[in-house]
């Protein structure tokens, strides 16, 4: 049966291994700084998860461009986005499109006013809570 074992690198600092293969590496290749840690299928050994120097964490990626980049599904109960809420739409001084503008600006752009195009989402992403926001102001324009 395999050995598990830690490996002293420097000032408190261990790297994890089984048997011999490292499970977390110390990386200082420029842009891959950090630490990575690494799974074995049974076949080959792989990296599952970067943090770097700068405190990004990447799951299943090694080039996180945010503090929390995953490359794959997120499996959760529950996701909890603090974002500012459309209420201001229920204000006396709310200037709401009126109907025709609202079905001309469509019959032009293919989407709502204010919504990101379909190309825009595929390119850019989108944002969970501004999405969600939107999503309720639009709901409450419906609403007037």
């Amino acid at each position: 049966m395999a050995q598990f074992g830690l490996t002293s690198v420097s000032k408190g600092i261990y790297i994890g291994y089984y048997a011999s293969e490292q499970l977390a590496s110390l990386m200082s290749d420029g842009a891959s700084s950090g630490i990575g840690f690494t799974t074995h299928d049974g076949s080959v050994w792989a990296e599952r998860m970067r943090i770097h120097t700068n405190g990004n964490v990447g799951i299943g990626t090694t080039a996180p461009q945010s503090l929390l980049a995953v490359k794959g599904t997120i499996t959760a109960q529950e996701v909890k986005v603090t974002s500012s809420w459309p209420d201001y739409v229920f204000a006396d001084d709310y200037n709401l499109m009126p109907l025709a503008e609202v079905a001309a600006y469509i019959a032009s752009n293919g989407h709502l006013p204010e919504v990101p195009s379909a190309e825009e989402v595929a390119n850019n992403g989108l944002s969970l809570g501004a999405s969600q926001a939107l999503l309720l102001k639009k709901i409450e324009e419906l609403t007037l």
